[in-house]
């Protein structure tokens, strides 16, 4: 096993947790050690262009690395359970992995997966999964609306 594959079998990246800390502008990447080999990313496929991006500029410091997205996985959950079967190294998140799928992998590696947070998740939602956003073209009058407000106009149910 390559030291990419090595450090990667650990790592799930997770674009929907709900944590809102503030934004940190990231440190210019300097490579060290060269790095070579491939990583094989699975998941969620609304991150799959992002991921494919990364990997453009990854490789751009390390041509001899490849990243590859598998994008016939639709689900963070399958992400997952590519990388418990050894086909994938690292899995794409949009949401909190689930507190049973982080047992099930400490269960089979030996360790907590490392997780990084590239966004924030939904507003006011204990351990919210997606976050959702509303955008309004610039020429309609309404300066704002309320999540009550919101949620009346776009939910079956409103919300009290």
């Amino acid at each position: 096993m390559g030291p990419l594959r090595a450090f990667s079998a650990a790592l799930l990246f997770s674009a929907g947790l709900a944590r809102a800390d503030p934004p940190v502008e990231p440190p210019a990447y300097l490579p060290g050690a060269a790095v070579s080999g491939t990583l094989t990313c699975a998941g969620a496929d609304t991150m799959h262009d992002l991921a494919e991006a990364w990997a453009r500029d990854f490789r751009h410091f390390h041509p001899q690395a490849q990243v590859r997205v598998q994008r016939d996985a639709k689900l963070a959950a399958e992400g997952l359970t590519a990388i418990m079967s050894g086909t994938a190294d690292c899995a794409l998140f949009v949401r909190e992995p689930f507190p049973a799928e982080l047992a099930s992998f400490k269960s089979q590696f030996g360790y907590a997966p490392t997780l990084v947070n590239i966004a924030g998740g939904s507003h006011a939602t204990k351990s919210g999964t997606h976050a959702i956003a509303i955008f309004v073209n610039a020429a309609n009058p309404i300066q704002g609306l309320t999540i009550e407000q919101l949620a009346g106009i776009f939910s079956k149910t409103r919300r009290s």
